[in-house]
């Protein structure tokens, strides 16, 4: 639908739209099972006559050169043979409707922008580059904060003032762009409202929130380590999308989190690790490639915390290189990928598109990537450790994408047992041949 885009009125589901047309809201007004007016229920056919099911987690809301997009995905109940089947199932009978909706609006969201220079020297607010008391998980912590006495949305949001709405502190977001610090929150109405007007009174900020000079201990502390390492298509750099064995991001990951590898990992280098006066939090352990550089990235929680800045900074400095190799554990997990040349077109979308449907969909591309009996298709046919049971495929790790023109299929595998060195684990990985995703021997249209 083709919506204009103004600073005065943002389009709905872009990121400056708030009220009922920010993204969250009109998510929760196209998901709705029971507004009488909005939602896709109404248009979708197969929503309407009860032969499939809708998928809310997956539901998108954006705006792209000019249009609002709404993406709907269905499950059907039952499946069908044909994509001609299925595409007179899920065919939209007419425009989806947003607006003048029925039901009461039970989420609110809101932001504050503050202009701020960003340096190296300096780094803003809820930059990649801020550390300590600015960086963005600390600034998250101080935001949801709900006994700051000083920071925090708590103070400033009307209804978490008064009781009439409670904090979503997983969606809470910290950001920097164009030059602003961007701080925004998402709140649930308790009750709901029914108009814009009363929901706007009710998420409203009363003054600036504030994140600095705040009253409560600091318990979380994040750095960082940076590497200048070459990457080319002969020996991609560690951390990058082509990396493989050891040097992959998920093996990597796993050698930084190590509790006890006697050579690698973060315990040997931050210094809080290894005097025990902190945890390391290995879900948020990031490994990346950006600008020539591999940057290391830890999460620790502090035990206990600490009311500086300045403390927190001695606790989490590095003591030298974290090192990723020549590591002295076993290898247990492994990946690998293949690249494929394809042409992507309108008329023709290349398969792990967004726009591909049928057998060359995602979901079904996974599928039969990841079949245990496909006698044509799927990883278990050229993956050296699947053929000989040295290892088990990770099917929830299976990815399908398509870049810069190619279709990359990767594999995770767990081997069973792990190995000691990247050479060992490579001749296990390694693909025999092409891997088959057409013309397979199982039938995946009524899936």
């Amino acid at each position: 639908m083709s919506v204009a885009n103004t600073v005065e009125q943002p389009a709905p589901c872009t990121a400056e739209a708030t009220g009922e047309y920010s993204i969250a809201i009109m998510k929760e007004k196209l998901n709705s099972p029971n507004d009488d007016v909005c939602g896709f229920r109404h248009q979708v056919t197969c929503l309407g006559d009860g032969t499939c099911t809708l998928d809310t987690d997956k539901t998108d809301c954006r705006y792209e050169d000019g249009k609002v997009i709404l993406e709907y995905f269905v499950n059907l109940t039952p499946g069908v043979w044909t994509p001609a089947e299925r595409e007179l199932l899920i065919v939209l009978k007419d425009t989806v409707q947003f607006w003048s909706c029925s039901n009461l609006l039970s989420t609110g969201t809101g932001m504050q922008q503050m202009v701020t220079a960003n340096t190296v020297e300096q780094p803003a607010p809820c930059t990649a580059e801020a550390t300590g008391e600015y960086s963005i998980a600390i600034m998250k912590e101080k935001l949801n904060s709900p006994n700051d006495d000083v920071c925090g949305f708590r103070h400033q949001v009307t209804c978490l003032g008064d009781g009439t709405c409670t904090l979503d502190t997983d969606k809470t977001v910290c950001r920097y762009e164009d030059g602003k610090v961007i701080l925004e929150y998402f709140v649930n109405l308790t009750p709901g409202v029914w108009t814009p007007a009363e929901r706007h009174l009710l998420i409203v900020l009363k003054d600036t929130i504030q994140f600095w000079s705040c009253s409560n201990l600091l318990s979380t502390g994040t750095g960082m380590q940076q590497i200048v390492v070459a990457n080319t298509v002969e020996q991609p750099a560690p951390c990058t999308a082509e990396a493989t064995g050891e040097y992959s991001i998920a093996i990597m990951k796993e050698k930084l989190n190590s509790p006890n590898d006697d050579v690698c990992g973060f315990r040997h280098q931050v210094t809080c690790l290894g005097d025990g006066t902190c945890t390391l939090d290995t879900d948020k352990t990031d490994c990346r490639y950006e600008d020539g550089k591999v940057i290391l990235e830890y999460f620790v929680n502090l035990t206990p915390g600490v009311w500086t800045p300045a403390e927190r900074e001695l606790l989490i400095v590095l003591k030298d290189r974290i090192q990723f190799w020549s590591c002295s554990n076993l290898l247990s997990t492994g990946t690998g990928l293949q690249q494929m040349v394809v042409a992507n077109t309108v008329e023709q979308p290349a398969p792990c598109t967004a726009e591909a449907t049928g057998e060359y969909s995602i979901a079904i591309m996974k599928e039969k990537l990841n079949s245990p009996n496909d006698d044509v298709c799927g990883f278990r046919h050229q993956v050296t450790c699947l053929g000989d049971g040295t290892c088990t495929l990770d099917t929830d790790k299976t990815d399908c994408r398509y870049e810069d023109g190619k279709v990359i299929l990767e594999y995770f595998v767990n081997l069973t047992p792990g190995v000691w060195t990247p050479a060992e684990r490579h001749l296990l990985i390694v693909l025999k041949d092409r891997i088959q995703f057409w013309s397979c021997s199982n039938d995946y249209n009524k899936r």
